[in-house]
């Protein structure tokens, strides 16, 4: 019924988020990228995103900082847990590794491996935030944060055998669980796995939230 209702409105994308109040905070944090911050526009949408991950012109790092621009917003401490994440040991070697894994079409290889080589301050949410991004968008690897999981734990138990659905920890069991459910229902609607995230995400900011800047999108 969401998909259908999706479809009717002609396949709504969503809306690009505006994070110019943000941009002296990452420009500050990142010194060292503030010439590509400086060149983002200052609306940024998934069609924006996906367009200059598969650019040559940016470096891995790069794209990784547009998704969590995209991903935090105008929130004032996205930068500074940002900065704490590059900052981190080995965080661009990581981030690289991610971005392989998931070019080759493997984000649950890529989520894995995130698990085992935690980058400082990047939890589950954001880090399938990452890897929805960097996975080409043939490849179903839709994002799993909390909105998500407070739908899928209510609507769709069953693809979790009744165990725990949680996206605040990470747990290959449950991602894998959870891009199966995707998979088999972005196949039966005939569409790609993050246009189904994107329904379940705008219904579950209904259900669940009355403050998001995303709650009228």
């Amino acid at each position: 019924m969401l998909f259908a209702d999706w479809k009717k409105a002609q396949s709504t994308p969503q809306e690009a988020f505006d994070w110019s109040r943000a941009l002296a905070n990452w420009q500050r944090d990142l010194p060292q990228h503030s010439e590509f911050i400086s060149r983002l526009p200052s609306k940024i949408d998934r069609t924006f995103l996906r367009t200059l991950i598969a650019s040559q012109e940016n470096s891995v790092m790069e794209k990784f900082l547009a998704v969590m621009i995209w991903g935090y917003g105008d929130v004032g401490y996205g930068s500074y847990r940002v900065k704490k994440m590059v900052s981190s040991e080995g965080a661009e070697w990581k981030i690289v590794r991610v971005f392989d894994f998931c070019q080759d079409g493997k984000p649950l290889a890529a989520y894995e491996f995130l698990a085992a080589n935690r980058v400082t301050q990047l939890g589950p949410a954001f880090g399938t935030k990452l890897i929805s991004f960097f996975t080409p968008r043939d490849v179903v690897a839709p994002i799993y944060d909390s909105f998500i999981w407070k739908w899928m734990d209510i609507y769709a138990k069953d693809a979790f055998e009744n165990g725990s659905s949680s996206s605040e920890v990470w747990s290959l069991k449950i991602y894998a669980k959870y891009l199966d459910w995707m998979k088999f229902h972005s196949s039966k609607f005939g569409c790609f796995g993050d246009d189904l995230e994107l329904v379940i995400f705008r219904d579950a900011l209904n259900k669940f939230s009355t403050n998001s800047g995303w709650t009228s999108q």
